[in-house]
């Protein structure tokens, strides 16, 4: 037997079980290794589990990836070799930025100086230089020969010449080591020292012929055994997928390609395309074959997903017998495909699907389970609200995500990203609030949650938008105009701790921001801590300078910023390695090339968005990990998720320059073919399901979404090769419906293989839905609450209060009977300035306006005033907008001045009304009149408070005080006349209150007074939104009424029943008279 082994087998167990014997049988030394070649950890891991299993104990395995072999392995035949100084494609990278601005003006570099123009933007040249490195080290694997030639000078267009200049003519790279090792290597050579006894590599499916050549050579020196996963029994070497078949052209005998080409099995010779080169390349190695599997006669099985892998293994097509299609039972489900709507429906369909296999699997462990998805990182956060919802709802299967990012797994990552993007961003308050919010800063300023809510308060207040101040406004070619800027807010706030705000008093141009004081404050030290800081890190980040200089600079923002500890912490391991590992290439490259923060950031950001390793991976539970290449371990559940059409195979784009263009030879890669072996891996791993899941439905129109074509090919085998006892055409797709609470999912009889769901929370909601009639019924607050005690104090009603509960009874009602305060959806602050005030802004300044002209103050210094406090427009449109609330203000006081009078009294008393005693003060009363105003369009609001006010006066009934009442509003004065049956109105409305306080009433002061005054159209224009003036906002996205009656049509019977109680007296008695 030679020194160089290929073993094949159609089953990993069985080449694990050779290698197992392998290590039993071989007598290794003290410290000596076992050496085995894997292509990712999750492979050494299965490794060593099933050696253990098999020997009773794993130890003194050594596993390498490729690369790291031939470090190794160069280490020891080239003399002085050090892996440190070969040229890695980041060294590459910043030699080509270095030299290849020297080289534009030389001939043949007229394409590049074009794109890079003057050289002067640094990202468009790191970017090209990305490629152009990434395209060189694929020359020195892919083409060695051809890069030896260019370092003896034999071509001058471009790209030989930029290549010379970058490695010096005689650089350590890949094509010189491969020379190397030739002539260290070639037989009869003497031996070499240090080697490992002998070398495995294992469940590799692809190498390049550069590392089959070394593997090669080394055989001269020590046995090589490579253990693969081979999916046919039978010669595959040239079968031709039917596809392929298209494009060949006739003979000259003018037979078609079928006559010389053999497709064998569709699925293999469509999918293996790779191994099969790879397999050829193998053959052509003075290698000694071992089939594992000759020894091998037992079929696997009779279910459909093992008569698919025996059709691949003995190169048999189903499909060809049309006429005698292999029957199985109509409840096979050994290969399941679901199509569904999202992501998330893809998950809980797994999650329902892996449920129902451990019943019928009692065997069957989370530990026995893989999921792979092509984008595991958009599927992350799905997977984790699905498997780990509560388990009341549902069984809880425990599980693993594997293979995410090193960003997306730190939080401290994802935090340093965005401070690197400070100096390119606009400083918005969201992007700030979310920075300072982070876990690492909050750590590093010592911040609690309610100081940083107290400090986004804050700043919500002081109206900041953007910008650090104006001179940064400046910088990025805006107008330097302070207003809505960090450091207006902050002297605001600091002004304010120091000097409370008295009414419109300024201190220079600030206008104090009251309400910090005493112990309040220690959150603004800590605000302005931080500011100050972020100032000096933007200083820090707004240069250009070398490479290892970055590294010093971006250490201390680190510890500016996020940690007080330095690279101690631990937290933060993952960015100073990035930092140690960007310094160290710049210094491997041998020079040192100035650039800015664009340029550190993107080699940054993708450093720290690689995939983290492996952790958990095969670790007792469901491992969720992503479809990378080589990974065929057997599972007796493999799910493949996330098959879309969009993600799988993916597609990989040579840029146009790349000299590997063109016709394509023989052990090149292509990720596409990689992807398509893996499923093939994949589907002969599967030891007894195999479930694919994949986005085939529109998640707004329902219209058919196509799977992956692997998908797709394996969908049509099924359907041509197989069929049901009863003879009808397999259905390998079950189409989902978008809901997980649709009826089908919880059939009267468990007799559908197809749709089930274990949710018992679906289940409930569907019940409820049954018994309701499939009516849309509230579910909030379904029964009353039980009556207020007579001695409650709420039993004493204030007329503040009963006045707030007709201006939002579902509101009143949260607040006092369940200590609910509903507020808005939560929202982003506006970051952009608006040139347009805004209505609830330009109603407080036409208030304040209106009351200064009242006074017969001057309202002129008003205008410094809101400019100040950050409500008005910038510049020019700020002043535009306050002339006209001006001019409106004064108009409207025009119209006051007559019914006004400055020296109006109040009232104040109580009175039993029913079961309530009702108190209160009433105020602006004149000699004739209580008089109230709003420098704004009439509201149903405006009619209820002065209608409330209105009937206790009338109630009060003393001679000191009149008993009408006027309300002047922008639009509409609206004037109520004196009433003897005052007490028994408000009776009315206090029993309407009562009932209010037992469940939230269907009563909305808009859409009630647009009933009563116009109909239910109105009405309904109202509730909606899409009027004109107060009915375009829609009243029922009110926090409250949304809460209370988002789940029905509150317009009903009862509603038309309280409008008509409450507004048809004060349509009745009320006199209008439009302005």
């Amino acid at each position: 037997m030679g020194n160089f082994r290929i073993i094949t087998s159609s089953s990993m167990n069985r080449l694990s079980a050779r290698l197992a014997s392998e290590a039993a049988t071989e007598s290794f030394r003290p410290l000596e290794y076992m050496t085995v070649v894997v292509h990712n950890s999750g492979m050494a891991r299965w490794i060593s589990m099933e050696l253990a299993r098999l020997n009773g104990v794993c130890a003194s395995m050594r596993y390498l990836y490729p690369n790291t072999l031939l470090d190794l392995i160069a280490g020891l035949v080239i003399p002085g070799f050090k892996a440190a100084q070969q040229i890695t494609v980041e060294c590459m990278t910043w030699r080509v930025m270095q030299v290849l601005p020297e080289l534009l003006d030389h001939p043949g570099f007229e394409s590049i100086k074009a794109y890079c123009g003057n050289a002067q933007d640094d990202r468009a040249l790191y970017q090209l230089a990305a490629r152009i490195a990434d395209s060189f080290d694929q020359y020195s694997i892919f083409r060695p020969e051809m890069v030896l030639e260019w370092d003896a000078g034999q071509d001058k267009s471009w790209q030989p010449v930029l290549w010379r200049a970058v490695t010096g003519g005689n650089g350590m790279h890949r094509a010189r080591q491969l020379q190397l090792m030739r002539e260290s290597l070639r037989h009869g050579s003497p031996q070499i020292t240090g080697l490992p006894r002998q070398i495995s590599v294992f469940g590799i499916s692809y190498l390049p012929p550069y590392h089959l050549e070394l593997l090669n050579l080394l055989s001269s020196q020590i046995p090589i055994s490579v253990y693969m996963l081979n999916p046919c029994g039978e010669y595959w070497g040239d079968i031709v997928s039917a596809r392929k078949q298209a494009f060949i052209k006739p003979s000259d005998a003018g037979k078609p390609a079928p006559d010389y080409y053999e497709t064998g099995n569709p699925l293999l010779s469509s999918l293996g395309v790779m191994g099969q080169e790879y397999f050829n390349l193998l053959m052509e190695c003075d290698a000694d074959m071992l089939n594992l599997d000759e020894a091998e006669t037992s079929a696997r099985g009779d279910c459909q997903l093992h008569l698919i892998q025996e059709d691949i293994l003995h190169l048999r097509n189903r499909s060809e017998n049309q006429g005698h299609k292999t029957t199985i039972p109509s409840r096979d489900c050994s290969v399941q495909v679901h199509s569904c709507h999202s992501a998330m429906r893809e998950m809980e369909v797994l999650h329902d699907s892996l449920l129902k296999m451990f019943e019928e699997m009692p065997e069957l462990e989370p530990r026995h389970i893989v999921v792979m998805i092509p984008d595991i990182e958009a599927y992350a956060p799905y997977i984790s609200t699905v498997f780990s919802s509560p388990a009341e709802d549902r069984p809880r299967i425990p599980f693993t995500i594997t293979d995410r990012s090193k960003r997306s797994d730190n939080p401290e990552i994802e935090t340093f990203i965005k401070i690197l993007q400070l100096p390119t961003g606009r400083f918005g308050i969201n992007q700030m609030l979310e920075l300072f919010g982070s876990v690492a800063i909050m750590r590093r300023f010592e911040l609690e949650q309610h100081e940083v809510d107290s400090i986004t308060a804050w700043l919500h207040q002081t109206n900041v938008r953007w910008g650090l101040d104006a001179a940064q406004r400046e910088q990025l070619g805006f107008p330097p105009y302070p207003e809505n800027s960090w450091q207006t807010a902050l002297e605001r706030l600091l002004l304010g701790y120091a000097l409370p705000q008295q009414g419109n008093l300024m201190f220079g141009n600030i206008l104090p921001w009251d309400g910090i004081e005493g112990r309040r404050a220690l959150p603004l030290g800590k605000l302005c801590d931080f500011m100050a800081h972020t100032r000096a890190v933007l200083e820090m980040l707004s240069v250009r300078q070398p490479i290892t200089a970055w590294a010093d600079t971006l250490t201390a923002v680190v510890s500016l910023l996020m940690s007080q500890t330095g690279t101690e912490d631990n937290r933060l391991k993952a960015v100073f390695g990035a930092i140690d590992q960007l310094r160290e290439t710049a210094l491997s490259s041998g020079g040192d090339v100035i650039v800015g923060l664009d340029v550190v950031n993107d080699w940054l950001s993708a450093m720290l968005s690689e995939s983290g390793a492996s952790y958990g991976f095969m670790g007792g539970r469901v491992t969720f990990c992503a479809m990378l290449p080589m990974r065929s371990i057997p599972f007796r559940v493999i799910c493949l998720a996330g098959m879309n059409d969009s993600s799988f195979p993916r597609a990989s784009h040579l840029p146009g320059f790349s000299l590997m263009n063109g016709k394509r030879r023989r052990g090149d890669k292509s990720v596409r073919d990689e992807d398509r072996y893996l499923f093939l891996e994949a589907l002969m791993s599967a030891g007894e399901r195999l479930l694919i899941s994949y986005t085939g439905q529109n998640i707004r129109d329902n219209s058919t979404i196509p799977p992956s074509v692997v998908v797709s090919e394996l969908i049509d085998y099924i359907e041509a090769g197989f069929a049901y006892e009863d003879g009808s055409r397999p259905q390998p797709v079950t189409r989902h419906y978008l809901h997980p609470f649709s009826m089908a999912y919880f059939p009267a009889s468990h007799n559908d293989r197809q749709l089930f769901s274990y949710s018992r929370s679906n289940h409930a909601a569907l019940l409820a839905r049954q018994a309701s009639g499939g009516r849309r019924e509230a579910l909030f607050c379904s029964e009353a609450l039980p009556p207020l005690q007579e001695n409650n104090p709420s039993r004493e009603l204030n007329i503040r209060q009963l006045i707030a509960f007709f201006r939002n009874p579902a509101a009143s009602f949260l607040s006092r009977r369940l200590g609910v305060n509903p507020s808005g959806i939560e929202s982003h602050p506006e970051e952009r300035e608006s040139f347009n005030i805004s209505p609830l802004a330009a109603y407080g300044i036409k208030g304040e306006l209106v009351h200064l002209l009242l006074s017969g103050e001057d309202p002129e210094n008003s205008y410094t005033v809101a400019k100040a406090s950050g409500i008005l427009p910038p510049m020019a449109a700020g002043q535009l907008a306050f002339d006209s609330a001006l001019m409106e203000a004064r108009l409207f006081t025009e119209r006051l001045l007559p019914h006004f009078d400055a020296h109006s009294g109040t009232t104040e008393g109580s009175v039993l009304v029913g079961n309530t005693l009702i108190s209160g003060k009433i105020s602006g009363l004149t000699a004739d009149k209580m008089l109230r105003f709003r420098c704004a369009s009439l509201r149903g609001k405006d009619m209820l408070s002065i209608w409330i006010e209105h009937l206790l006066l009338n109630i009060f009934r003393t001679d000191d005080h009149p008993r009408t009442s006027l309300l002047i509003c922008r639009d509409t004065s609206l004037r109520l006349p004196p009433l003897d049956n005052a007490k028994e109105l408000l009776e009315g409305l206090i029993t309407i209150f009562n009932a209010g306080m037992l469940r939230p009433l269907p009563f909305f002061p808009e859409s009630s007074r647009g009933f009563v005054e116009k109909g239910e159209i109105e009405a309904r224009r109202r509730w909606k939104g899409g009027g004109k003036g107060a009915a375009s906002f829609a009243e029922s996205q009110d926090p409250a009424f949304r809460l209370c009656f988002a789940r029905t049509d509150p317009l009903d019977n009862e509603f038309r029943q309280l409008s008509e109680a409450v507004y048809r007296p004060i349509m009745e008695l009320s006199e209008t008279q439009t302005a």
